[in-house]
């Protein structure tokens, strides 16, 4: 397994986790308990859990390919001290875009759907 596979298992894993969390406390706060025991919001957790990881762990996978290519592109050496400096820089960057385009999906797929 490479550092690609690995990157777009977790990058799904996340994705589906905050739906998951982010999904419950949605249905917490908008309705309480009672809202949460629903079969609508049953069908919201796990279908969406399906989406934002393909949707999501795709869309930034794709990105974080792209920076990675450019970055290769940029420093064929890794091991030169401005590889190295940029690599520090830039290595939160996925998780981070990951997790606020899955907080996003969450909110607007939510809204869409309960808002409205």
């Amino acid at each position: 397994m490479d550092w690609k596979d690995n990157a777009k298992a977790q990058l799904g894993r996340n994705a589906a986790c905050i739906w998951l969390v982010g999904g419950v406390i949605l249905f917490l706060i908008d309705g309480g308990v009672s809202h949460l025991y629903s079969p609508r919001a049953a069908a919201f957790l796990v279908l969406g859990m399906i989406a934002a990881t393909i949707v999501i762990g795709g869309f930034s996978y794709f990105i974080i390919n792209a920076l990675a290519t450019r970055f290769m592109a940029r420093y064929p050496d890794l091991n030169s001290p401005e590889a190295q400096a940029a690599m520090r820089t830039w290595r939160n960057i996925p998780g981070v875009v990951n997790s606020a385009l899955a907080i996003l999906f969450l909110l607007w797929v939510y809204g869409i759907f309960f808002w409205y």
